[in-house]
């Protein structure tokens, strides 16, 4: 069956620190000299000494590295098609994005297409699918060309059903979702049009109209949302050629009571501040947890900001193996982070120094690009990008 619905939109409160329109910060420290990618921690198999990969039943696995990073081989899995983000609630719930209008739904032990040829807001027309996020799995949200696509949960590739959300064909595209619970985080990008409003808060998947806002002053940048907790969510705006210079900005957006403050309001507000990156380059990645909240980015550029040092409101920079941009971070907690990117780059943080993986494509000439990584555990790893995708089963039995 197929249905249209909307979302109710929660206006984000914009602090006075946070000047309109958004620009590059500039307090004399976003400029400093990024440190050489440090060769000493580029060891490739750190992650498994032992190199032989262990098969998790039901999961088909091609070549594998020495740090246990498998292809997938799979017919849903197409050669041609860019997939731009991964996510699940389970081992045995995990969906795909990309290119094309494709989305793929993991069952723990095949992967499969949805069959999106039916009706849609925009009939006949394919785009690409930018962002999806779960913590459930009735409860899917997907950045789908000018709006939001969402589903109670995989049924089958023909059988599912999808509800949408559709912006005006002008405006901006929605670049990320992300969310806690109830409360989801949608950010908007450069990718098309203008933007009435580039963040936005939805409690849940309503029949209520949204409510649109004036423009952040971010024109231009594509967002990239991290939700650690559910009073707190963090957005890393990035500009890049042609629409603008090269720039970097992050805001933190947290209940109005602070610091892990509960609000007494049925709805609560939300402030946001400005924070100091240190850099310039673009960031695509942002991602947090109790212990810290992480950048990565243009350059193998990487940044921590510890829950110690939030006060200061400036990130530290943290030396990297690598110089090739980094697209997604993902994390299982202080010790455990990971991170992928461009040419088949694939990192890890171990708590003390970030190492280079080894990966199928090390020995190939055309590596291809690494986009999105997420895991279930620690033992349990999605990682895609374009037109590959690769499996992190840990030492499971």
């Amino acid at each position: 069956m197929m249905f249209h619905r909307k979302l109710f939109f929660i206006d984000v409160v914009i602090l006075a620190s946070v000047g309109l329109p958004i620009a590059c910060a500039s307090d004399g420290t976003s400029d400093e000299i990024e440190p050489a990618p440090d060769a000493s921690v580029a060891a490739p198999d750190a992650m498994a000494p032992d190199a032989a990969p262990d098969a998790e039943a039901g999961t088909e696995t091609g070549p594998c590295s020495p740090s246990k990073l498998c292809t997938v081989p799979s017919a849903a899995v197409e050669k041609d098609v860019k997939l731009t983000s991964v996510w699940g609630s389970s081992k045995s719930d995990v969906w795909a994005v990309g290119s094309a209008g494709t989305v793929l739904h993991y069952d723990g032990a095949k992967w499969e297409k949805a069959d999106l040829a039916g009706p849609t807001p925009e009939a006949g027309s394919s785009y690409t699918l930018r962002s999806v996020w779960l913590e459930r799995p009735d409860d899917v949200w997907i950045a789908d060309g000018h709006g939001i696509r969402h589903t109670t949960g995989w049924k089958g590739p023909s059988a599912t059903e999808w509800s949408f959300l559709s912006f005006p064909t002008d405006q901006c595209t929605p670049t990320s979702v992300r969310g806690i619970g109830g409360t989801v985080w949608v950010g908007r990008g450069l990718y098309r049009g203008w933007c009435p409003w580039q963040l936005g808060r939805f409690e849940g998947w309503s029949a209520a109209d949204p409510h649109t806002v004036p423009a952040i002053g971010a024109a231009n940048a594509s967002i990239a949302i991290a939700m650690p907790r559910s009073d707190e969510a963090w957005a890393s705006f990035s500009w890049r050629p042609p629409m603008s210079e090269v720039g970097h900005r992050v805001l933190r957006l947290s209940v109005a009571s602070g610091d892990g403050g509960a609000s007494d309001a049925a709805t609560p507000a939300w402030q946001t501040e400005e924070y100091d990156s240190r850099t310039q380059r673009a960031m695509p990645a942002v991602w947090g947890d109790e212990h810290a909240v992480w950048l990565a980015g243009d350059g193998g550029t990487l940044r921590r900001l510890a829950r110690a040092d939030m006060q200061t409101k400036r990130f530290e920079i943290v030396p990297g193996p690598v110089s090739a941009d980094l697209k997604d971070l993902f994390g299982f907690g202080a010790n455990d982070i990971w991170a992928v990117g461009d040419e088949g780059t694939v990192i890890h943080w171990d708590g003390t120094r970030w190492t280079k993986l080894s990966t199928p494509f090390d020995d190939a000439d055309d590596k291809p690009n690494l986009v999105a990584v997420w895991g279930s555990s620690p033992e349990d790893v999605w990682i895609v990008g374009d037109g590959t995708m690769l499996h992190f089963q840990g030492n499971a039995p």
